[in-house]
């Protein structure tokens, strides 16, 4: 078999995964439905039904599908994806959809603030300022690994505790800052070790990092944070309004 016929192969099986995970995640379609037969998904697709198989292999392994002998193949699971329309806490998004969050604090202790992350929170160098490091789970799988920086001043009665639910939750209800916005930013990395060993994914898998900076009604930086995912089991999607220039 010639290099270039492997690679037409692969780019199908790659095209049909995609295409499979694209109907389990359509709207119409829910948990608990089962899928079209593998030969009607070799007709739908173009694909040959050996090939059918072996995406479905990977959508089982990733959770989303189940097969049922004598049945049919059922879908069990969607993929996670926040549709940024608004800003929620990532606890109140899995909620929302259905899943059970729960947070993992692997880390928290107080830190002198470096420029880089004085400069983010609009604090002095040095300023006493709170690191934390929460593992994001929903249901009993890592989506998210957040590294968050706090000014001391604002929350001088934040605890480990408060830090196992909501951070929104804490700052809004009990610090008493409204949260008016948070400015985005995307980067991508490639996996680490602790990534990889964290996410369950393979070394140099290309990983995807949002730089969150949260600001109040009065335009207070309340919150800087990293949070780190990868894509295949976390997505992120925008709706942007449209407003011409004059």
């Amino acid at each position: 078999m010639s290099i270039s016929t492997k690679i037409g192969m692969k780019m199908v099986y790659k095209n049909l995964v995609t295409n499979i995970r694209k109907l389990i995640n359509h709207q119409d379609v829910s948990v608990g439905d089962c899928l079209p037969s593998e030969i009607q998904l070799a007709e739908r697709f173009g694909a040959s039904r050996m090939t059918v198989r072996k995406a479905l292999d990977v959508l089982i392994q990733d959770g989303l599908l189940e097969r049922q002998q004598g049945r049919g193949t059922f879908i069990i699971g969607k993929d996670l994806k926040h549709d940024n329309n608004h800003l929620n806490s990532f606890t109140e998004h899995m909620k929302m959809l259905g899943k059970t969050p729960h947070t993992e604090v692997s880390e928290f202790k107080i830190i002198r603030a470096p420029q880089a992350i004085a400069s983010q929170l609009n604090i002095q160098q040095d300023d006493k300022t709170y690191y934390i490091k929460r593992l994001r789970y929903a249901d009993k799988q890592i989506i998210q690994i957040e590294e968050s920086y706090l000014p001391v001043t604002l929350m001088p009665d934040l605890t480990y505790h408060h830090l196992e639910s909501s951070k929104y939750d804490f700052i809004e209800k009990q610090a008493n800052y409204q949260i008016e916005g948070c400015r985005q930013t995307f980067l991508p990395i490639v996996a680490s070790q602790e990534f990889s060993l964290q996410l369950h994914c393979d070394p140099r898998t290309l990983l995807l990092q949002l730089l969150a900076v949260s600001n109040t009604t009065d335009g207070v930086i309340v919150d800087f944070s990293v949070i780190t995912f990868n894509p295949v089991d976390y997505k992120i999607s925008y709706y942007l309004k449209r407003h011409p220039l004059d």
